[in-house]
């Protein structure tokens, strides 16, 4: 009897073993369901941001460069020159001006962004900042040298 509860024992050990792993999986990350996903920069809700910022998109997977630039809007407009990392994952927008200044702004990518083999976001992504209150673009770094004043520097209202 004991070895009969023994092998029954070993068995079922062994069936529960191979089990293991051959259940439901769990569920995959969201671009493997079919969407894409993406990351602001300055992030959401952020608040006095430079007027001379870059505004960046990264994103989950390699994008199809030329559906999802044309996706992106920004409110206010603003006119930016678009570029794309070699690897099309980030997409950054130079503004030609900089951004007014304590103004709320709203970058969404719509629908119609794709990836590189087809996949969409899972709709209108947006996200939303503030601008910093004074229109000065970035704050410059002056050293004083008794020998040179032709630094770039301005002192001053």
């Amino acid at each position: 009897m004991k070895r009969v509860c023994a092998a029954a024992a070993v068995a079922a050990a062994a069936l529960l073993l191979a089990g293991c792993g051959s259940g439901p999986a769990a569920d995959p990350p969201p671009e493997v369901q079919g969407t894409a996903t993406v990351t602001f920069s300055p992030a959401p809700g952020a608040v006095g941001v430079r007027p001379d910022v870059r505004l960046q998109l990264l994103f989950s997977r390699p994008m199809d460069t030329a559906l999802t630039a044309a996706a992106v809007r920004i409110r206010p407009a603003v006119a930016c020159s678009f570029s794309w990392q070699a690897d099309a994952t980030e997409l950054t927008c130079s503004p030609a001006e900089p951004l007014a200044a304590s103004t709320t702004y709203t970058v969404s990518v719509g629908s119609s962004a794709r990836t590189r083999d087809g996949l969409s976001l899972s709709g209108v992504v947006s996200a939303g900042f503030t601008s910093a209150a004074g229109t000065s673009p970035a704050a410059q770094t002056c050293i004083f040298d008794t020998a040179r004043f032709d630094d770039g520097c301005l002192f001053g209202p």
